[in-house]
């Protein structure tokens, strides 16, 4: 759940609606909830900064050169670090979404060995945040 909210791409209206139908409980939806505060304070940040421009550009800055240019700085490096976490992210969540459709196929080529051995779920591959329940359902 948690890598899903850190992802910007996925838009969080879709996001709400499809987790309100599927099996995910409360408290690893809420837990889930907490990767979206870097992009809200991402957001906060470069606002405070947007403001603290219009502020020097009409003359009610007190902080100076040096304060704008790390407030500016510092905007460009928070929007770079969102965007490497949204692609780190989102390479994640695709192998673990092709490692589990490899499972899929692998089980549905060969049920025989699938009744002997214990099933295998992507938490073996995606850590606790992602959702704990994954698979449980699916057998």
């Amino acid at each position: 759940m948690m890598l899903l909210r850190l992802c910007p791409l996925v838009p969080f209206t879709y996001f709400n609606y499809i987790m309100g139908i599927t099996a995910v409980s409360f408290f690893d939806y809420a837990v889930g909830g907490l990767g979206m505060l870097p992009g809200t304070i991402v957001y906060v940040f470069v606002g405070t900064t947007i403001g603290s421009i219009t502020d020097a550009a009409s003359g009610n800055y007190s902080a100076g050169p040096a304060g704008l240019t790390l407030l500016i700085v510092g905007s460009i490096l928070a929007c770079v670090a969102i965007v490497y976490i949204s692609i780190v992210v989102k390479r994640y969540l695709n192998n673990a979404a092709a490692l589990e459709s490899e499972r899929n196929t692998a089980t549905d080529a060969n049920p025989e060995s699938n009744s002997n051995r214990e099933s295998q779920n992507i938490e073996e591959s995606v850590p606790f945040i992602v959702n704990r329940h994954v698979g449980e359902n699916e057998q």
